[in-house]
């Protein structure tokens, strides 16, 4: 039995179709090695742009039931990795605690031992 509402909102196929049109006038849509490269080695785009050129390939891999290679489409971009944060010495934290008011130093030392 085939649901009343559509996998995408409207304004999400409207995107996927000016981003597969993009795609088709520029590459071949059934390679799929070739449409990846192509909006990778694209330097004219952004990578949002490029997000929204992948999405909507991915969205036209599963539709036509296309091999993609084994690259991961979305978040394929860049990764991002998140610096571990500086934690202070005790001595550091101790000079903060004395250097804090009151309240301050009463939140401080209490997060100090707790940890």
């Amino acid at each position: 039995m085939l649901s009343s509402n559509p996998p995408y909102s409207p304004q999400t196929i409207r995107s996927y179709t000016k981003s597969l049109s993009y795609l088709d006038k520029h590459v071949d849509l059934n390679d799929s090695k070739a449409v990846i490269s192509y909006i990778m080695n694209n330097q004219e785009n952004r990578d949002l742009r490029k997000m929204s050129l992948f999405n909507a390939y991915n969205a036209y891999c599963r539709v036509f039931n296309i091999q993609k290679s084994e690259r991961k489409l979305r978040g394929g971009l860049r990764k991002t990795y998140r610096t571990v944060p500086e934690i202070p010495s005790e001595d550091v934290i101790n000079k903060i605690i004395d250097n804090a008011n009151v309240f301050y130093s009463i939140v401080f030392e209490f997060l100090k031992d707790t940890g």
